[in-house]
């Protein structure tokens, strides 16, 4: 719904979508090394655009460009103690990428963990909405986004592999300087709270 507008105009305007996109996000990245009393909190909005994956997708019509503007915000709003509001912006990440469910279940632990029952609650909000939303178009079923997702549920889409496969293969979306970064940016954060 947020990209239709774009859409409606061809290929070259959704890619400007997707610029939006990226610098909304390096916006957000910004903002939270800043939180965070980074020494340099530009540096890693900047280096941001570089990942080999951003720099794949972000002249396309994919949906990674959105996923990762709401996600910085969503952390954004995290790091800013905005419990409410990033949880209401992060139920809309499954209708972005249905990878967003992973994130709603750690998002859920997280905020049950802080305390923060009400804003776990609403990360229901997006399925509640896109549901009434949905279910004049499919026969009243109000879990449409659940029941109607257009993956198989046995897996043959995408094939098997090993539990540890993404992790193993990681810098292939992030690349080698990537890679090092998030770990550098795991070991810190896990010493520093």
């Amino acid at each position: 719904m947020l990209s239709s507008p774009f859409s409606q105009f061809g290929f070259k305007v959704i890619q400007i979508f997707n610029l939006l996109n990226l610098i909304g996000t390096m916006t957000a990245i910004y903002l939270i090394a800043d939180k965070l009393n980074l020494k340099n909190s530009l540096l890693p909005a900047v280096l941001y655009p570089f990942i080999p994956i951003v720099l794949l997708t972000v002249p396309t019509g994919l949906t990674e460009p959105l996923f990762a503007h709401i996600s910085a915000w969503t952390f954004f709003l995290l790091i800013k103690r905005q419990w409410i509001l990033a949880a209401s912006l992060a139920s809309l990440l499954p209708f972005v990428r249905s990878e967003g469910l992973v994130i709603l279940f750690i998002l859920f632990t997280y905020l049950a963990t802080v305390r923060q029952l009400p804003a776990a609650l609403m990360l229901f909000a997006g399925h509640l909405i896109m549901g009434l939303a949905g279910m004049k178009y499919y026969s009243g079923d109000f879990l449409w986004p659940v029941t109607k997702i257009p993956y198989p549920a046995d897996g043959s889409f995408y094939g098997k592999g090993p539990w540890n496969h993404f992790l193993l293969n990681l810098r292939m979306p992030t690349g080698w300087a990537g890679t090092l970064l998030m770990a550098a940016g795991m070991i810190f954060s896990t010493f520093k709270v």
